[in-house]
């Protein structure tokens, strides 16, 4: 570990970094979340889905805002998180509702109302770590 650095239960703060809207915390090694897995990680008390997809990583907040299941124990489906309870997907990215939103006609408020976004947070890789910011990501 670098001078300033320290591990909480939480994770390992880098002191030295900081994210546009707090620090970065370390979460995991490159090698620990090979291509088209999913991990479950810890930052800043949050659990967190740390995803990658062809070497780009993602992190999710871990409870799916449908029913509260697990997306740290979901699975990747076509650049998508998909909760392994109901089989809503979430964007990477921007963790927008992108099924069953895109069935669901507009005239149905009471669904479309169900299908929040999941929250994001920023990633970066540096000296093969993963950090993630500490703060959801801006939408």
């Amino acid at each position: 570990m670098a001078t300033g650095d320290r591990c909480e239960p939480s994770g390992c703060v880098m002191r030295e970094a900081t994210s546009s809207r707090g620090r970065w915390v370390r979460v995991a090694r490159v090698e620990d979340v090979p291509p088209g897995a999913v991990r479950s990680v810890w930052a800043e008390g949050r659990r967190l889905a740390l995803v990658n997809v062809d070497g780009r990583f993602y992190a999710l907040e871990a409870i799916c805002p449908h029913r509260g299941g697990p997306l740290d124990q979901g699975e990747i489906w076509r650049g998508t998180l998909e909760c392994p309870w109901h089989r809503h997907r979430y964007d990477l990215a921007s963790g927008a509702n992108v099924y069953p939103g895109n069935v669901y006609p507009d005239d149905l408020p009471g669904l479309q109302a169900e299908l929040r976004p999941a929250r994001t947070f920023p990633v970066k890789v540096q000296n093969g770590i993963v950090y993630v910011g500490g703060e959801p990501a801006e939408r």
